[in-house]
This record gives C-alpha cells, sequence and structure tokens, in this order.
C-alpha cells in the first residue's frame, strides 16, 4: 500500500481509538450507579477501554514504530470494521442510559419513571454489554495477529541485513572462482534490495504520520475534563435518586401488607379458610376411603413427585435440581431422612414410626389439596417442614397461584403510581419486575394458602389414632375435625383400612424408616421385599442414596438379597462413587436395561440404556464436572467381567472351537475378549452353562462402539487389553465411522478428541462399506461449509479439523479407494480425495497447509494436482452426485439401532458422451501437465515442499485462477480470472515455460540454502577456533 493511504488509514484509526475510549470512560461511570447485574459489566467495558487506549498509543508512538510501519491493507480493515463496530455499540448504548439516568431539572416523578425504564430495558442493556465484550476479544485477538506479524517483519528485516553483510565478507575475503563469484553477486543483490524496499516503507510512513498528532492529543485532554466534569454532576443525582425511590418502594409494600391486616380483609380471609376447610376435608375422606388401587396410585405419584430423600435435619428447604418457568426460579423442597448427626438418628420404633407416619399421610394430603385446587401434576408443587406443617409453591403459568401472584404485582402497582406508570399503553405487569415484589408474594401466599396449615393439623391427630389403633387420644377438638375423624374411624374398620396399611409398610420399606439400621433389619425379617417397586418407581437401594447417601443401609439390603443393577444407574447420577464401587463388586450388571418408570430422574437416550459404561459416558459429557473417580471404576468391572468370562470359556470350550468363534488367540491372558464376546456367550449357552449377569456382553460389537467415548476411558481400556479399535458391526460400521458420522450429523461442534485417539491407534476402516465413494475425510471436511463466521472460533474449528485431514492424509493410501467413474479429473475411476474436492474445492488450500507432513503420501498429491489443473482448464464434471441419509430401526433384540442409507446421482450416459466430446482437447492438455508433473517430481530429490511450491507459482501465471476473495473466509469459493484458454500450438511453450520455471525455482532454493550452510559451517569454525578446540567439524 502506498504512504497517503496508509497514513489517512492509521490517523483515521487513531482518531477512531480517541474517540471509542471516551466513549467507553463515559459508559464505564454511568454503570456503575445503575443495579448490581449491571455493575459486574462495568470490567467489560473498561477492559474495552483499555484495550482501544493501547492501540491508540502504539499508533501514536514517535518513530521508528515497528506496529504502524507494517500495517497491511487488510489489516488496517478488519482493524477499522472492528472499532467501528465497538464505536457503534457504545453510542447506542450511551443514548440508552443518557435517556435513562435522571436528570438535575427532574421532579420526583420523572426520576422514577427514568429508572423503570431502565429495567424495562434491561434485556436491551445486557445484551448490547455482552457484544461489547465479544468485541473487546475479537479485537485483542485481530491487533495480537498485527503485532506478531511486525516483529517477524523486523526480525526478517534483520536477518536480510545479516545475510548481506555476510554474503559480502564471504565475497571479499574467500578465493572464490569467477562462477562463484558471480553467485554470491547475485545473492547480494537481491539481499540489498529487500532491504531498500524495507528500510523505503518504514521512512515514508514515519515522516507521513506526524502530521496532526499534536492537536490530536490537546483535543483529546479537553474533551476528557469536560466528560468528567459532567460524570461528577451525574453520579451525585443518581445517587439521591436512588435513595429516594428506595425508600418509596419500602412504604409502598409496607402500605400494601398493612392492607392485608385490616378487619374486612382479616374477616373475608377467615371466612375463606373455614368453608375451605369444610371442602377439603370431605375431599381427603372420599379419596381416603376410596379404592385401594386408586390409594396405591396416589401413593406412588406422590413419591415419585418428591423424589429421593434429602436429609430434612440437614438441608430442609434446598434441592439439587431447580425449575424455572418464565420469570420464576424455584427450588422444591423434599421429604427426606434423618442421618448421622441428627437427633433424630437412631430413635427407637414407636416415636421413629410415628415421625415417618405423619410424613408418609401428609403427603396424601398435599396431593389431595392440589387436586382439589385443580393444579396439574407437577405445576405446583409442595413440601413438607419436619413439624408437618404444608406449604405450597406455585411455579408454572397454568395454577392458579400464578394468576394470583400476578394480581398481586398489579396491586403493587396501584399502591404506587395508579393503574399506568407514564402514557405507554403497556400494562403494569409487563413493566414491574420480579424481584420488586418478592416481599409481598410471601405475605400474599400465606394468607392464600393458610388453610393447608389447619388440614395438616387435622391429619396429624388422625395419624396418632390410626398408630393407637383407633382409640380417639383428645375428643375437644374443632367441629371439622370431629366431623373428619368420625369418617376416619367408620374408614379404619373396613377391609379397605387393610389395603391402604399394606401399601404403607411397603412404601415405609422402601424410605428405610429414617435410615435406622436395626428397624430396616426388623422390617426386613417381617415382610418388607428388599426388591419391590410397586409402591414407587424407585427399588429400595435407590433410597439409600442421595444426600449423604448411606452405605450401610445398602450393605444391609444387598445382604438381604436386593439386586444391585437396579440402583446402579441412580448411583451414577447422584455421582456416589462408594455406592458404585459396591454395587459393582456385588455382581451389578454391566449390561443389563434399566428399569424405569416414566418420568424417572435418570432418564437416558433409549439406544444406550443397557451400557453402564455408555450412562456414565453420556452423564460426564452432560455435566462436564462429572465424578473423576467413577469411570475408572466402571472401566475397571468391564475388565473384571471379562476376564471372567473369559476363565469360563477356557473350562468348558475348546481351543479350537474358540478361534473358530473368532477368538484370535484364546491363551493369550493380555489381551481380552471382545468382538467375539457374544459368540462365545451363545456356545456357553448352547452346553447350559449359566453366566452371571455380572459377564454378560453388551449388545454392540466392541466395547469402543460408543458415540460417548472419550480418549482418556478409550486410552484406560485399550492399556488394559481392549486392542479390537477397528471392528466392524453388523452395519458395517467402525468406531471411527461411528464417531465421524456422529460429528458430521451436526451432534458435535468441533472434531472429537478420539478420532485423533483412534487414528493414532492403528484404525484404518475409513471408508463405509456400502458406499466406496464416502471417505471419513469427506465427513470431516463437510464440517467446514458451516463454520462461524466469527473469527476466533473459525480459527479454533480449522486447526482441529486440519490436524485430523493431517493424520489421515498421512496415515492411509485413499487412493486404492476408486469407483467406476469416467470422468476426466480422474484415471481409473475417481477416489476419495477427488470427491471430496469435488464437493469442497476450497479445500487445496487446507491441502497445501499439510503438506509439510512427513508421512504424507504424496501420489494423494498427484490427484489433487490433476483435479486443480481440471478446474482451472474450465472442464466440466461427469462424476456421480451423492447423498446420504440417517435411518433407525430395531434389531432382534429390540435393541435400538442406526445406519446410513446412501444414493447415487448418475448422469445418462448421452448427457457423458456429450460433455467429454466437447472437453477431449481440454482432457489432452490435462494429461500434457500431468505428465510433465509426473517427470519433474521423478527428477526431484529434496523436499518436496519446495517443488509443490514452485509448481503452483508456476502455473499461476501459466493458468492463472484468482483463489479466496478478500475477506479471507475458508469457505470462500474460487474465482475464475478473464483469460484466454490455451491453444494447441501455444501448448508446447507453455510446457516448456512451466519446465524451466520450476527447474529455476529449485535451483535458486538450493543454492540459498546451501550458501547458508556453507556460512554456518564457517561460524562454526571460527567459533571452534577461538575457544582453541582441535575437534573436527562436522
Amino acid at each position: 500500500m502506498d504512504g497517503v493511504s496508509s497514513v489517512a488509514s492509521i490517523l483515521q484509526i487513531t482518531d477512531l481509538c480517541a474517540r471509542l475510549g471516551l466513549g467507553l470512560y463515559k459508559l464505564a461511570s454511568n454503570l456503575k450507579h445503575l443495579p448490581a447485574d449491571f455493575r459486574r459489566k462495568v470490567r467489560s467495558v473498561s477492559e474495552l477501554q483499555q484495550a482501544v487506549d493501547s492501540i491508540g498509543a502504539d499508533l501514536r508512538q514517535p518513530s521508528p514504530c515497528p506496529i504502524r510501519d507494517r500495517l497491511t491493507d487488510d489489516a488496517l480493515l478488519q482493524l477499522l470494521h472492528l472499532l467501528n463496530e465497538s464505536h457503534k455499540e457504545a453510542v447506542s448504548l450511551e443514548h440508552i442510559l443518557d435517556d435513562a439516568l435522571p436528570q438535575p431539572d427532574d421532579n420526583s416523578f420523572i426520576r422514577h419513571r427514568r429508572t423503570l425504564r431502565t429495567m424495562a430495558k434491561r434485556e436491551d442493556i445486557q445484551s448490547r454489554l455482552d457484544r461489547l465484550q465479544e468485541l473487546r476479544s475479537q479485537l485483542s485477538i485481530c491487533y495480537g495477529s498485527i503485532t506478531e506479524t511486525a516483529q517477524i517483519t523486523a526480525q526478517s528485516g534483520s536477518l536480510i541485513h545479516s545475510l548481506q553483510g555476510q554474503v559480502a565478507a564471504i565475497a571479499s575475503g574467500a578465493n572464490l572462482s569467477t562462477q562463484d563469484r558471480e553467485s554470491i553477486s547475485g545473492l547480494s543483490t537481491r539481499f540489498e534490495t529487500l532491504g531498500s524496499d524495507l528500510g523505503a516503507r518504514i521512512g515514508t510512513a514515519e515522516s507521513s504520520l506526524g502530521d496532526g498528532m499534536g492537536e490530536l492529543r490537546g483535543d483529546i485532554i479537553g474533551r476528557i475534563g469536560t466528560v468528567q466534569t459532567h460524570i461528577n454532576g451525574v453520579t451525585h443525582l443518581i445517587q439521591s435518586s436512588t435513595q429516594n425511590l428506595g425508600n418509596q418502594l419500602q412504604n409502598g409494600l409496607d402500605q400494601m401488607c398493612s392492607s392485608f391486616e385490616n378487619y374486612a380483609a382479616k374477616q373475608d380471609v377467615v371466612e375463606l379458610s373455614e368453608a375451605a376447610n369444610q371442602k377439603l376435608a370431605d375431599t381427603i375422606v372420599a379419596r381416603l376411603t376410596s379404592t385401594p388401587s386408586l390409594l396405591a396410585d396416589s401413593l406412588a405419584v406422590t413419591s415419585h413427585f418428591q423424589g429421593p430423600g434429602i436429609c430434612t435435619c440437614r438441608r430442609i428447604g434446598k434441592q439439587k435440581f431447580k425449575r424455572k418457568f418464565g420469570p420464576l426460579t424455584l427450588y422444591r423442597r423434599a421429604l427426606g431422612v434423618h442421618s448421622p448427626g441428627c437427633v433424630y438418628y437412631g430413635q427407637e420404633s414407636k416415636t421413629q414410626l410415628e415421625t415417618r407416619f405423619s410424613l408418609l399421610l401428609t403427603r396424601l394430603v398435599s396431593r389431595s389439596v392440589e387436586i382439589q385446587f385443580g393444579i396439574r401434576h407437577g405445576a405446583g408443587g409442595f413440601s413438607i417442614s419436619e413439624g408437618c406443617g404444608v406449604i405450597s409453591i406455585v411455579d408454572g403459568r397454568n395454577g392458579p397461584g400464578f394468576s394470583r401472584f400476578m394480581d398481586a404485582k398489579m396491586a403493587l402497582a396501584h399502591i404506587f403510581h395508579g393503574s399506568q406508570l407514564d402514557s405507554s399503553s403497556k400494562p403494569i405487569r409487563e413493566q414491574i419486575t420480579t424481584e420488586q415484589v418478592e416481599l409481598a408474594l410471601g405475605t400474599l401466599l400465606a394468607k392464600l394458602w393458610y388453610m393447608q396449615e389447619i388440614v395438616a393439623d387435622i391429619v396429624n391427630s388422625i395419624i396418632q389414632d390410626l398408630i393407637n389403633g383407633g382409640v380417639r387420644t383428645n375428643a375437644t377438638e374443632t367441629q371439622i375435625e370431629a366431623h373428619f375423624t368420625s369418617y376416619m374411624m367408620a374408614w379404619a374398620k373396613s377391609a379397605e383400612h387393610t389395603a391402604f396399611s399394606g401399601c404403607l409398610r411397603r412404601l415405609l420399606s422402601i424410605e428405610i424408616v429414617g435410615r435406622n439400621h436395626e428397624e430396616v433389619k426388623r422390617l426386613i425379617k417381617n415382610e418388607a421385599d428388599v426388591n419391590d417397586v410397586e409402591a414407587a418407581p424407585y427399588s429400595p437401594l435407590c433410597f439409600t442414596l442421595g444426600g449423604p447417601g448411606w452405605p450401610i443401609g445398602m450393605d444391609i439390603l444387598l445382604s438381604a438379597g436386593a439386586d444391585p443393577s437396579s440402583a446402579i444407574h441412580c448411583a451414577i447420577y447422584y455421582e456416589d462413587d462408594v455406592a458404585v464401587s459396591m454395587l459393582l463388586e456385588r455382581g451389578s450388571s454391566l449390561f443389563t436395561p434399566q428399569k424405569k418408570s416414566k418420568s424417572s430422574f435418570w432418564d437416558i437416550p433409549p439406544r444406550y440404556n443397557s451400557s453402564v459404561l455408555s450412562y456414565a459416558l453420556w452423564i460426564n459429557r452432560e455435566r462436564g464436572n462429572f465424578n473423576h473417580r467413577i469411570l475408572p471404576l466402571v472401566v475397571e468391572a468391564l475388565v473384571r467381567s471379562r476376564q471372567g468370562l473369559m476363565q469360563l470359556a477356557r473350562k468348558h470350550i475348546s481351543i479350537p472351537t474358540l478361534k473358530r468363534l473368532g477368538w484370535k488367540d484364546p491363551e493369550d491372558n493380555s489381551k481380552l475378549l471382545d468382538s467375539a464376546a457374544k459368540a462365545v456367550v451363545s456356545e456357553l449357552q448352547t452346553q447350559n452353562i449359566r453366566i452371571p449377569d455380572f459377564m454378560q456382553p453388551g449388545p454392540d460389537a466392541t466395547v469402543y462402539h460408543n458415540p460417548w467415548m472419550t480418549a482418556d476411558v478409550a486410552e484406560a481400556l485399550f492399556r488394559a487389553g481392549f486392542e479390537e479399535i477397528d471392528i466392524l458391526d453388523c452395519h458395517g460400521v467402525s468406531p471411527m465411522l461411528l464417531n465421524c458420522h456422529q460429528h458430521e450429523a451436526g451432534r458435535w461442534n468441533l472434531p472429537r478428541e478420539i478420532i485423533p485417539w483412534l487414528l493414532t491407534h492403528g484404525a484404518k476402516h475409513v471408508v463405509f462399506s456400502s458406499f466406496l465413494n464416502i471417505s471419513i475425510v469427506q465427513k470431516l471436511a463437510g464440517n467446514f461449509s458451516n463454520i462461524s463466521m466469527d473469527r476466533d472460533k473459525r480459527e479454533y474449528t480449522v486447526q482441529q479439523t486440519e490436524q485430523i485431514l493431517t493424520m489421515l492424509l498421512g496415515s492411509f493410501p485413499l487412493i486404492d479407494h476408486r469407483d467406476s467413474c469416467t470422468c476426466f479429473c480422474g484415471v481409473k475411476g475417481c477416489t476419495p480425495i477427488q470427491t471430496m474436492f469435488r464437493s469442497y474445492p476450497w479445500l487445496l488450500r487446507l491441502w497445501n497447509r499439510c503438506v509439510h507432513s512427513k508421512r504424507l503420501d504424496y501420489s494423494n498429491h498427484r490427484e489433487a494436482c490433476r483435479f486443480e489443473l481440471f478446474s482451472r482448464l474450465g472442464m466440466r464434471h461427469t462424476c456421480a452426485f451423492f447423498t446420504s441419509q440417517e435411518s433407525c430401526d430395531f434389531n432382534e433384540k429390540n435393541h435400538f439401532v442406526h445406519y446410513l442409507a446412501h444414493e447415487s446421482i448418475i448422469p445418462s450416459q448421452e448427457e457423458i458422451i456429450e460433455i467429454q466430446d466437447e472437453d477431449r482437447s481440454l482432457k489432452f492438455q490435462l494429461d500434457a501437465f500431468m505428465d510433465l508433473y509426473m517427470e519433474l517430481e521423478n527428477q526431484f530429490i529434496g523436499d518436496f515442499e519446495l517443488f509443490w511450491e514452485a509448481w503452483w507459482e508456476m502455473m499461476q501465471h501459466v493458468i492463472p485462477m484468482e483463489v479466496w476473495t478478500a475477506n479471507n473466509r475458508v469457505d470462500s469459493e474460487k474465482l475464475q480470472a478473464s483469460v484466454l484458454p490455451i491453444h494447441d500450438d501455444e501448448l508446447e511453450g507453455k510446457l516448456g515455460e512451466v519446465r524451466q520455471g520450476v527447474m529455476s525455482s529449485i535451483h535458486i532454493n538450493l543454492e540459498v540454502v546451501a550458501t547458508l550452510e556453507k556460512l554456518l559451517k564457517s561460524m562454526i569454525e571460527a567459533i571452534l577456533a577461538t575457544a582453541g578446540s582441535s575437534d573436527p567439524v562436522v
């Protein structure tokens, strides 16, 4: 770029940096006086301000400036774009805040209205702050790249001057022939030219940049002082306005709360409570006296709704998972069990049983209240306090509590400013935030749901009657309770009472009765079923998990015959490594399908619910911070399981039979049985040999056929002895293809680390057996067309995929896979490499990046070269085009499987003949250029990269094509330059020009390398001679 345009662009950037810095300083000051969630964003704005100031300071440095002097057109355009975007976002945010912040002449009403407008625009402000943070990251990356380029350029200039001096010294002090002196003289001339160009460019930029800098600095300092004075005045107004608004909000809340305490409102609430109590009592009695099946169903539903226990004495009111519905985020309080350290832990039967019966029946009452108020299951959540009081938390828009909550917001708005806050037509419920009514909500709901506390007290007394055999302990109760109790006494003597007691007894045993191990042993000894899952969707073992866990209770149940497989998924879900270890040691199956209810807490994908390893890997992927001790336990159990199966097979099956079944080396203990495991199990079953559940293999071909597999787990399995990493399953899919398909189908954003791991360990099945033209290279390459234009994300994706593509190209002779295509772009059929370039022709640039790999199969470059010349000559393809579609089905064992269905679209024979007849002369030119390429490649000895670069440098002169558009996108298409085609009488001249140019370029490069080697050798000899060394130089 010329000096004038460079200086103009740099001055434009410097001025934009100054203006943007001032704007960001003002924004940071304003944000400090907004609510807390905005104040957290001040740091991001300050960081952007610092980055902009740093760039401006670098560009305003006195000469010489290594950054300013080496800016290119692309760097200036990108830097200007990012600074303009930052300036635009900062100005927009400044306008929003100027309109929202109180002004000195505002009255109280206008100040409140401005504050509420700020709350209404909260999301807009947050999004603009996030955009400023994103621009700050992109600006840092862009300027870092410019800095790195400047440093490299400076080092190159220094190196050129150094080499120029050293070449001159050699020419003057050595006894050289005339030819050598001419070669050295030519090198010296080239060095002088390069050095002169760099010096001229630096001098021009330095002399032009100084104009106007003094005036700009003075303007910046003056604007900073003016803005600072204005900000100080606004700061004082914001502080006083915020204090006044807080006082008015508190006064409004006090008025609303006191309005509920006046006599008229209190009388209304009392009357409503009495009527509701009577109605609730009748409803609960009707449900308790209904059929046993309905009662059992209610118990099962309420047990599931409350979830596995968390100790109420330690964590009352908390639960691990929160639920969010619109503006409400609530935590369900769950009924738990007592743990060691609690005052209730270990108490004997009567007090403990009374407490447990009370809590269980209160659950049933909660469900009845839920039905009475018409709340759908899952919309209204109930929790139970230690004193058996029932309170309700409404967390759904469809429940009656939500509408009452919105009524509270409306009432609060009327107390403040009437029905409307401003002249807009929006209702007040959309302008008042949830935080402003949190205090009022507690008071309101306490009044509206007060009748539940009365019902809970009534049920508590009835429970005492039930425990005492139906004898009333005190008869001086209210009329409602007496009416309710009379129904209960009549029902307690009926046959339904026996069914109800049995249902309670099963539920009692499942909940482990307060984790009192003596009481659990007594229940098991009497009649409790340790594997009972009828009363709740969880097995008794599951209720020893969660919270602090209860290994003692788990051991008791396992010793009594509980099935460890019923709780292994639950233990992994709760990340309880102690429980996982205990269940696996007790023989839990690793591949038994989990028995789960319709809405289990540990729901998993249908296809993978049979494998404990798959479930653990899936949980690890979903959470990211999974317990690191669980996966090694599962791998160790899998190794033990397979070793036990191997011993059982050697005991009952002969060695020749095992080999016939697919076990390659049955006598080698270091290699574990994997792909042949199912065949060995089938053979054992034909001999009526019992195989423990712990040894049963899974439905997949190998342990590596898992879409959630990670490189760490794969490495652990490989070291343990699972070495079959490249086996094809019944659908012709290998672990490599499975993970590749997961990536290509969009289930993974980036190529996963398991793919490089499989490649480094010798995976070779890279082509789908049902479709030879589609290989893993094309699958990975397909991701490029969907790469985001976000700069840092795009570079990271390209880097990851380039690494895998380099490994693929260096590991496999993909040229062996050819189809029957007769297109001129290939020889004797198309390879996957050509198919890839046909779909994504821009990948030649990536191919050139990978050429330095020492393991590369250079025969693939011939195919790439032919394809590129085919495109540059303007020839047309007659290849087939392909489509693929994923299909799903169930196999004979009812396991969910997927496979790929492919379809090829082939042009008609008439169309192929017509196209090839038109391109016949061009094919002659293509073959001539390829013959020359083969000739020069065979003659060349040395670094292949030098030959590759020299060839394409000459091709750009002979058959030019403008590659890559100005925006430097990775997925940009090539643009054909407007040049005349090569005529047949010009072909020989073009071939000679290419031959001479390639050989000359290679010769010059080799001369430079040889000269530098001689120079390095002479320097080493001089150093050794100075040090007095007599050792010969190697």
